[in-house]
């Protein structure tokens, strides 16, 4: 099935951290469903251009710089300056526990970009229906501010995946298609659980 509506929100990294993110698991406003193919073409540009510099060489051979490397990513929040400028962004996927985080990336180069992403992640998690798979620099910036889902859980909600869950009791270690063998961690409230 392929999916031609994306839900985009579009939000200023200056977001109210008091504010209810339960949008980000319900839908709804602040999202609007855009068509994928009419996004135009200097958005998937930047995104791109962010995606390149946070992965750097594990960017190469996972996506092509067009709408279509990024159709199974259904909800898309892109964080803004003041000037409209989109210097962060989180993408999440539809899943039968939820809505998971697939992929985030900001401007490092820029402090309120990168809190912008870390924030919003230390609070949406905290969201029923909300969760992910992190690992390194985003776990570390994650720790003790978020929920983190039993690697057991984490196990059944990932199958038919095949993860060797780690003797910390924290983690796990999958074979991710083009990358390797990685760490993570799943974090959040994924609902419907096996």
């Amino acid at each position: 099935m392929k999916i031609t509506g994306i839900e985009i929100a579009e939000i200023p990294c200056a977001f109210d951290r008091k504010g209810n993110l339960d949008w980000a698991a319900a839908g709804g406003p602040p999202f609007q469903t855009v068509d994928l193919f009419k996004i135009e073409q200097f958005t998937i540009d930047r995104i791109w251009e962010l995606y390149k510099n946070a992965y750097g060489e594990l960017s190469k051979g996972l996506f092509l710089r067009n709408v279509f490397s990024f159709q199974k990513y259904v909800r898309w929040i892109l964080f803004v300056n003041d000037s409209k400028i989109i210097e962060a962004f989180a993408f999440f996927k539809k899943h039968q526990n939820g809505t998971k985080l697939g992929i985030i990336c900001a401007n490092f180069k820029k402090m309120d970009a990168r809190d912008a992403v870390i924030d919003f992640l230390r609070l949406v998690f905290h969201v029923e229906g909300v969760f992910g798979e992190v690992s390194d620099r985003v776990e570390a910036r994650l720790s003790g501010y978020v929920p983190i889902v039993d690697p057991q859980l984490a196990k059944r909600i990932l199958h038919p995946k095949q993860i060797q869950i780690d003797g910390d009791g924290k983690h796990y270690t999958r074979d991710l298609r083009n990358i390797g063998v990685v760490k993570k961690m799943m974090v959040g409230k994924p609902v419907n659980l096996p």
